[in-house]
C-alpha cells in the first residue's frame, strides 16, 4: 500500500467516522424530540383524567343533590296525601253517620205512617 492510498483510507476513515457521528447525533435529536413528545402526551393524559374525574364527582353531587329534592318532594307530597286522605275519611265517615241518621229517620217515618194507616185501618174496619 502506497502513502497516497493510506492517506485516502484514513480520510475516509474519518468521514465515515464524522458521518456516523452525525447520524448518532440526529438520532440523539429524535430521540429527545420522542421523549419531549412522550413526556406532553402523558402530561396531557393526566391533565384529561384529573378532569374526568373532577367531572365524575361534579355529577355525582349533583345526582345527589336531585336525588334529595325528589326525596323531600316525595315527603312533601307524602304528607299532603295523608292530610287529605285523614280528612276525606273523617269527613267521610260524618257523612256516613249522616247518612245512616237519615236513613234511620225514614225507616221510622215509614213505620210510624204504616202504623198509623193501620189503626186508621181498623178503626174504619171495627166502625162499620
Amino acid at each position: 500500500m502506497t502513502v497516497q492510498e493510506t492517506k485516502d483510507i484514513a480520510a475516509l476513515r474519518r468521514e465515515v467516522e464524522l458521518q456516523f457521528e452525525q447520524v448518532k447525533q440526529m438520532f440523539a435529536e429524535r430521540e429527545t424530540r420522542y421523549m419531549e413528545r412522550f413526556d406532553a402526551a402523558d402530561e396531557q393524559v393526566k391533565t384529561a383524567l384529573t378532569s374526568a374525574k373532577e367531572a365524575v364527582i361534579k355529577a355525582e353531587i349533583a345526582t345527589e343533590k336531585r336525588f334529595e329534592t325528589a326525596r323531600v318532594e316525595t315527603e312533601t307530597r307524602m304528607g299532603f296525601l295523608e292530610k287529605s286522605a285523614a280528612t276525606a275519611s273523617s269527613s267521610l265517615s260524618a257523612s256516613v253517620g249522616r247518612s245512616t241518621g237519615i236513613s234511620v229517620f225514614w225507616g221510622y217515618l215509614v213505620g210510624a205512617v204504616g202504623l198509623g194507616m193501620a189503626i186508621i185501618g181498623g178503626i174504619l174496619a171495627f166502625s162499620q
